[in-house]
């Protein structure tokens, strides 16, 4: 039987700056560059689990209901959740022995190096930018077709 792990990832948002988490020596996947998050406990839902991990990875609090479900990932071994938070102020940041460095960086100004999980939401976000900007998605295009039999 093949164990499944769920993970949950935070988009930290202040402007259009994105909070990254460089990992350290002592954390797995050293050098790579990430959003604070990480597995989630037994007994504890995916949003309960995003506040402890920006709380202990990063120093932040955020609430519960500032967590916007942005994306789920499904692998064969993983399902990985994904929340933004807008901030309204950019907040201190403080490191637990897991990183040994933060940054907060525009979307094109992300590193090469990221830990898988927040590679694949990039690569994820990439694509679907990719889509709307060549015409939009399936939605639009079938809406579009609707709109124009309706209105013959």
């Amino acid at each position: 039987m093949v164990s499944i792990t769920k993970s949950v990832w935070v988009i930290l948002q202040y402007d259009d700056e994105v909070l990254l988490l460089k990992r350290s020596k002592k954390s797995n996947n050293h050098k790579l560059w990430n959003f604070p998050g990480g597995g989630i406990e037994k007994n504890e839902t995916a949003k309960k689990s995003a506040v402890r991990e920006v709380k202990e990875e990063a120093g932040i609090d955020i609430k519960v209901q500032d967590l916007i479900f942005t994306e789920r990932q499904v692998t064969n071994k993983r399902v990985m959740y994904f929340y933004t938070v807008f901030l309204e102020r950019k907040p201190d940041v403080k490191l637990n022995k897991e990183s040994s460095d933060f940054k907060w960086l525009k979307w094109e100004d992300f590193p090469a190096k990221l830990h898988k999980p927040t590679k694949r939401f990039v690569q994820v976000r990439e694509r679907k930018s990719e889509v709307s900007s060549t015409g939009g998605n399936l939605f639009d295009l079938v809406r579009n077709l609707v709109d124009s039999i309706n209105r013959k």
